[in-house]
């Protein structure tokens, strides 16, 4: 199989059609399509050439296509019939199969997780999963987290509109405070990353911290040192959240409601977060706070990937309070 392309492509569409009838055991297709080959490491051999389409021979069955219409040097040729295209399109089209199926939790987990490593680099077009990503989004949870990494492969490396992720990720990380779970470091990583790029908006990443730094007053000691280093961090990237700070609000105007994170009037809000959390029991977020009564150029330049390193106590330092005189006493 692995030396002929026409043999590749043939036997991935007789697994796509066993997919499609519901005739297969699951493991043995997810190991399948684990052991084949990535088409970019197929040889170009054909066992059976003369069974090859008419267009496949012709050297001018092909299309055009421009990055810059204005640089010749830019321009490339594509065979549109060709067994590449051919093998990669079958093996789009087992996974779209697969996709498809009404499939049980678990098994919706395994998918998203081999769909990133198999599916997405083998197909010749990777949006056309988006749609099972924003459904398994739904299901929330550990789902959640995983469709959103398989979204935010599709909009750096694909072009997903970028819009949608964000709203998504917005929405999964108020659910997430909201509910009191600890956030993984590999989606703290992946919030990161989502959020690192100096073009995003200020709006955008003032929501993300407004959301964050408010959950963080009742989150794990983990949570909040990550959140007030992500702001720190935020702040040096970003000039336009500097309102957030300097500004004289009575009143928070920050609107919590709102679902699209553009719309949530974050920089016309107020970090009184900060003022509360500079009082908080553990010294590093204590010492993070006090970044931000610098100028933002001397403001340190904090990595969260060292905070979370940080030994972290589990429990609340004892307060030692007055024995309680009950009825028994």
């Amino acid at each position: 199989m692995k030396e002929y392309q026409d043999i590749a492509t043939e036997s991935a569409k007789v697994i796509s059609s066993l997919v499609k009838d519901e005739e297969f055991d699951l493991n043995i297709i997810y190991e399948f399509l684990s052991q084949i080959p990535s088409p970019s490491k197929l040889k170009e051999n054909v066992f059976y050439p003369e069974l090859a389409p008419p267009s496949l021979a012709s050297k001018k069955r092909k299309r055009k296509e421009n990055f810059d219409p204005e640089l010749a040097g830019q321009r490339i040729l594509v065979d549109s019939d060709s067994w590449a295209i051919r093998y990669k399109q079958s093996i789009g089209q087992i996974w779209k199969e697969l996709t498809d199926l009404s499939l049980e939790a678990a098994d919706i987990k395994f998918l998203l997780k081999a769909l990133c490593k198999y599916g997405l680099p083998n197909v010749s077009d990777p949006l056309m999963f988006s749609d099972f990503y924003l459904k398994s989004f739904d299901n929330g949870g550990n789902t959640a987290v995983l469709a959103l990494s398989g979204l935010f492969i599709l909009m750096t490396k694909h072009g997903l509109e970028a819009k949608q992720y964000y709203m998504k990720l917005y929405q999964l990380i108020r659910t997430q405070l909201q509910k009191g779970k600890t956030l993984s470091k590999s989606f703290l990583k992946l919030l990161e990353l989502s959020l690192s790029s100096p073009m995003l908006p200020s709006s955008l990443i003032g929501s993300f911290i407004k959301v964050l730094l408010k959950e963080s007053l009742l989150s794990p000691v983990s949570t909040t040192l990550w959140a007030v280093a992500f702001t720190v961090k935020s702040f040096k990237i970003h000039s336009g959240l500097l309102p957030m700070i300097n500004n004289n609000h009575k009143e928070d105007k920050f609107n919590y409601e709102e679902l699209n994170p553009l719309y949530t009037k974050s920089i016309e809000s107020s970090l009184w977060e900060l003022m509360i959390l500079k009082k908080h029991y553990h010294p590093k977020i204590r010492e993070l706070v006090t970044e931000f009564e610098k100028p933002v150029e001397k403001m340190a330049r904090v990595t969260t990937a060292e905070v979370m390193n940080l030994e972290v106590p589990q429990k609340r330092p004892k307060l030692n309070p007055k024995p309680f005189k009950g009825i028994f006493n």
